[in-house]
């Protein structure tokens, strides 16, 4: 499959698709008509008015969406580029760090820079009792460790397009970094169960002159459009690298 055509899949991957309530309606009076209709040409007008929404249902079985399945590899296929940005980015090569770069990712669903707003697209997939939220646009970072400093690389993703945009680089020495945290926007335990009641959760790197590097990986927002909530583990491991290079080097 060529790349046009895989944008082609992948936008009709996140379409909604809405059928008509004029084509509902139409389709459920011809119904009635062909079940109760005792004349052959009341009958006949009845099917007919049944034939739009079966032309619809057609032209959607001939135009099939990709799987989830498919639609992930091909979103981990685009994200792999990252590490390479990053390192263009940041002027460096794959031997000047210390490990594989550290990925973080959250879905876009506002207004942003250069994102049409047609294209603040997802798709749910109900799994069990649970649902996962698939975007068509992410913010991306990616955490470079080297021996002497930490780099990071950020960027919008457009999947729909393949494309990185308000793409930006920065690097801090690790004694000017003061913080590392998954950070929760959370009220007091108020609920029933006891548990906190979540609003956001942000990625955030802070550096004593006042720069930081964030993504916001979960939010309110997100999970009241979507019903889903986002997996933060990945995240978490993060967190927990960069807090060990920054003792390493910190101590050393």
């Amino acid at each position: 499959m060529d790349e046009k055509e895989k944008r082609k899949q992948i936008r009709r991957y996140f379409e909604p698709r809405k059928t008509p309530v004029v084509l509902i309606a139409m389709a459920i009076i011809g119904a009635l008509g062909i079940w109760f209709a005792d004349e052959a040409n009341l009958k006949l007008i009845s099917f007919a008015l049944t034939l739009p929404l079966i032309a619809l249902l057609v032209y959607r079985k001939m135009r099939s969406r990709p799987s989830h399945a498919q639609v992930d590899e091909w979103l981990a296929e685009d994200l792999g580029r990252i590490p390479d940005l990053a390192l263009s980015k940041l002027d460096l090569d794959q031997d000047d760090l210390v490990q594989d770069p550290l990925m973080v990712r959250g879905p876009v669903l506002l207004p942003t820079n250069g994102v049409p707003s047609d294209e603040l697209l997802f798709r749910v997939q109900e799994i069990g009792k649970t649902k996962k939220a698939r975007c068509a646009i992410h913010h991306v970072t990616a955490i470079l460790l080297t021996d002497s400093h930490l780099g990071a690389y950020a960027a919008d993703f457009n999947f729909l397009r393949n494309a990185f945009l308000n793409e930006h680089a920065q690097e801090f020495h690790y004694n000017d970094v003061v913080s590392v945290s998954l950070r929760e926007d959370s009220t007091n335990l108020s609920l029933e169960s006891g548990e906190k009641a979540v609003h956001n959760e942000e990625f955030r790197v802070s550096v004593s002159s006042g720069e930081n590097i964030s993504v916001v990986v979960n939010s309110s927002y997100f999970r009241d459009l979507t019903g889903a909530d986002e997996d933060t583990s990945n995240v978490e491991n993060v967190v927990r690298a960069i807090r060990k290079m920054l003792r390493e080097k910190k101590q050393g």
